[in-house]
């Protein structure tokens, strides 16, 4: 009996010494328990159980014949299922000392792919998913994952094995870009398009991590990507990206945006808020605006000085056109106070006041 078993057996044992327990102790105990025996899928690939692997490994090892796979994988139980792909990983990353020891590791990554084959299904499909975007960039778990989602496409096609988990929870990434093609992302963003899908929504409908290292890379990658349609409502995700981002990597996603003329005026406004939020304005001391263009920073500058009269006179829309009418002769504009707004003209100086907004 494993430890987990043990912790199992030992939460279901409600009589042992109850009454000595402190308050909340044997729910705490029972919670962890139950995490133990049934960890979620990304638990089970970011801190798989070592002892498990080593089971499963010698499991399959044990087996003479690459024939006797299919019996195998057929009487695999579900838990020892979700190890596959925690198990491929760990043979992926963990070097081989010695030719034989690298045969012995390639007969078994080949005997998975044969489980995975025999053993296709949807909740495999998850647990495959998962560990390619824990474990992004690894070959070994794109060539399984894209074997995967051969095999599930062709059930979906054919009718031969209902699939109704698939067909209303998941969607297959294989119907943008198969995992293991190169440029794998590109091709992914490319798809995205042609489906007229938003980075928001394309995270959400094929499941994407957005904190795994593929997570990551797909939004920086579709940030600085020519797909327009991608930026609608992905605002939130630039600005949390710039945050994570090294000093070099914001300044090249910021050159970017800067540089794009294609993208609407109400989406453009979202990330303007984003970078005023994150950096302040090009007056501020923020050394990333120094390392940015002249045109770009009077532009952003332009904007904040329409986004604050706009924002002053939210109560009087027509205010506010009037002024931006004359926008390109402002030279700044500053708080007085909370309800004054000054606005400095070449020869004049208009203060404005949300107290008297006749005035």
């Amino acid at each position: 009996m494993n430890r987990s078993d043990q912790r199992t057996k030992a939460w279901f044992d409600c009589e042992s010494d109850a009454e000595s327990r402190a308050p909340g102790s044997q729910l705490r105990a029972g919670l962890d328990a139950v995490r133990d025996y049934l960890p979620l899928p990304a638990e089970q690939i970011k801190q798989p159980d070592h002892n498990r692997l080593a089971d499963l490994s010698a499991k399959i090892g044990a087996v003479e014949k690459n024939q006797q796979i299919i019996p195998l994988a057929l009487s695999l139980s579900s838990r020892e299922l979700n190890l596959i792909f925690p198990l491929l990983a760990t043979l992926a990353k963990t070097p081989a000392s010695g030719r034989a020891a690298a045969r012995q590791s390639a007969a078994l990554i080949d005997r998975l792919l044969l489980i995975v084959r025999e053993r296709a299904c949807p909740s495999l499909y998850t647990s495959g998913w998962l560990a390619f975007q824990i474990h992004y960039p690894n070959r070994t778990i794109a060539r399984a994952l894209t074997l995967l989602c051969r095999i599930l496409e062709i059930r979906l096609q054919t009718g031969a094995v209902p699939l109704q988990s698939t067909t209303d929870r998941i969607h297959l990434i294989s119907q943008l870009a198969y995992p293991d093609t190169r440029q794998f992302i590109i091709r992914l963003i490319r798809g995205a398009g042609e489906a007229a899908l938003t980075l928001p929504q394309l995270l959400t409908m094929y499941a994407v991590d957005q904190d795994s290292p593929f997570g990551v890379a797909l939004i920086a990658k579709s940030l600085i990507s020519e797909n327009t349609s991608l930026l609608q409502g992905a605002h939130m995700l630039f600005g949390q990206t710039l945050r994570r981002l090294p000093p070099d990597h914001q300044i090249i996603l910021l050159r970017h945006f800067f540089s794009r003329k294609d993208i609407p005026d109400s989406v453009r406004n979202r990330y303007h808020q984003q970078i005023y939020r994150i950096y302040g304005q090009p007056d501020d001391a923020d050394p990333i605006w120094s390392r940015l263009k002249q045109k770009d920073r009077q532009a952003f500058q332009h904007w904040v000085r329409e986004a604050t009269i706009g924002s002053h006179c939210r109560q009087r829309p027509d205010k506010a056109r009037l002024y931006l009418k004359y926008s390109q002769f402002i030279q700044t504009v500053e708080h007085w106070d909370q309800d004054t707004l000054l606005i400095h003209f070449p020869d004049f100086l208009i203060a404005d006041s949300r107290i008297r907004p006749d005035q």
